[in-house]
């Protein structure tokens, strides 16, 4: 179910994207990296940060640094306790 979520992700993102939706793409990507346990989350996290660097504002990319921060910080305390 885990890839599929992130396909889902990966495709609404590029549709919102293409035809110029970039504040709704934005959403699917706050959505997308909220998600708990995917398999590979740092894709979406560099995936996100790409994105607002080409298509968001200042305050959006301030947003998504502090975010991807925090999450970076989830993951790697996960990961310590997965491996006790």
């Amino acid at each position: 179910m885990r890839p599929l979520f992130l396909l889902r992700v990966s495709l609404l993102i590029a549709l919102h994207s293409r035809i110029g939706r970039f504040r709704k793409a934005h959403e699917v990507y706050i959505a997308g990296c909220a998600a708990r346990f995917l398999d590979y989350p740092e894709y979406l996290l560099e995936a996100w940060l790409s994105f607002e660097k080409q298509n968001g504002t200042l305050s959006d990319l301030e947003f998504t640094l502090t975010k991807v921060k925090r999450q970076q910080k989830r993951i790697a305390a996960r990961r310590q306790t997965v491996r006790f």
